[in-house]
């Protein structure tokens, strides 16, 4: 007899689930014993292929061969008549050991198999896991609006800056619905101030004149202008 697992036996238990123990054509289907413990007057215990492991239970009358030392934890033995049952409300099933025979005494450790994955074409180098490349953890540096903006004007191409520095509004140009604006003008008249009350609140307001290389925007209301009002 061979002092090894049958390749694939768990997978040949699974797939004949009640065997005909006359059949001459039945697979050799030789596993390990692994923890191994008594139950009442039976015995349990977990079969294992090196790949695979499944529940079982060795029948009653097979009892004197454990006590005998012939099956031993980490041994190895040869299933010859069996029956597969569902663990109840459990997606499991257990093993019924009917009759076996001991092939080898404990082995030195635990048989395990090399599984090889045939999924897809894909393959894992070793220290490589699918591309995915782990980076130290950064630390969080919380940042000001204002520090946010200018680092994203300083990544601007040099175009793009001296656009934003150099677009600027004529006077004419303006009304209430412009958003953001730049003007270049010259302050030529500016009048006394003088506070308003009004169903908003109080408030102070005055008259300027602003003069750019266009044209001329005579007697701005401080507060009532768009020119002002939407002013930097």
């Amino acid at each position: 007899m061979s002092k090894s697992v049958s390749p694939d036996a768990i997978s040949a238990i699974l797939s004949n689930p009640t065997p005909d123990s006359s059949s001459a054509v039945n697979p050799e289907i030789v596993v390990q014993v692994l923890d191994i413990k008594s139950a009442g007057n039976r015995y349990t215990f977990t079969v294992s292929d090196g790949k695979m492991k499944l529940k079982a239970i060795l029948q009653s009358s097979l009892s004197s061969e454990v006590i005998n030392g012939n099956i031993q934890n980490l041994g190895l033995i040869r299933v010859v008549d069996y029956t597969l049952n569902d663990i109840p409300n459990k997606n499991e099933k257990y093993l019924i050991v009917t009759k076996c025979e001991a092939v080898s005494p404990p082995l030195e450790a635990e048989v395990k198999m090399e599984v090889k994955s045939e999924g897809a074409g894909i393959q894992l180098n070793p220290k490589q896991d699918a591309g995915i490349v782990l980076k130290p953890k950064q630390e969080v540096v919380t940042k000001s609006a204002a520090q946010i903006i200018h680092e994203q004007n300083g990544n601007m191409a040099p175009s793009a800056r001296m656009a934003m520095t150099r677009r600027v509004h004529p006077l004419a140009s303006l009304n209430p619905y412009q958003g953001n604006w730049t003007i270049k003008v010259r302050l030529t008249s500016k009048g006394n101030m003088r506070t308003y009350k009004n169903a908003r609140g109080e408030g102070c307001v005055f008259n300027v004149e602003l003069t750019d290389e266009d044209t001329e925007c005579d007697s701005c209301h401080a507060f009532g202008c768009p020119h002002v009002r939407n002013g930097k």
